[in-house]
């Protein structure tokens, strides 16, 4: 279960936090782990999440695992039943693309194929870029 802040906003971060776990019935002490989106996305809401996260699990002694965006929504695809490159896209809040390829298979976890295209598309993918700008909706 995720919480969407109706206003994203740093400063929201710890108030979702205590109320996805009022929602859920948990408390503090019932985690056993915790995660971390480590980017894309700005520097400051990154840094505080970070920070967040850290702030509640270095007292509960709870190890912390981070993932990428990116790959985050590529393991979303799984299981797939052959071989396959996964490509995921994300335009951020200030029309920026982000993209990474990934090669999954049955019962694999998705494995990077290039570095995240951060800012402005590379040239090989700006036919793509254009097509799939046409086509997208909420461009």
């Amino acid at each position: 279960m995720g919480v969407r802040s109706l206003h994203p906003s740093a400063h929201q971060v710890v108030a979702d936090i205590a109320y996805l776990l009022e929602r859920t019935g948990l408390r503090p002490k019932d985690l056993a782990a915790l995660g971390a989106l480590i980017g894309p996305g700005s520097f400051t809401g990154i840094r505080v999440g970070l920070a967040a996260v850290k702030g509640l699990a270095q007292p509960l002694n709870c190890p912390i695992a981070t993932a990428t965006t990116l790959e985050v929504l590529a393991d979303a695809v799984l299981p797939l039943q052959q071989p396959t490159t996964v490509v995921v896209l994300n335009v951020s809040h200030r029309r920026e693309v982000h993209g990474q390829a990934f090669s999954a298979g049955p019962d694999a976890e998705p494995r990077t194929l290039t570095a995240a295209l951060t800012g402005e598309v590379i040239p090989s993918w700006s036919s793509f870029s254009a097509t799939f700008r046409k086509t997208a909706h909420g461009f």
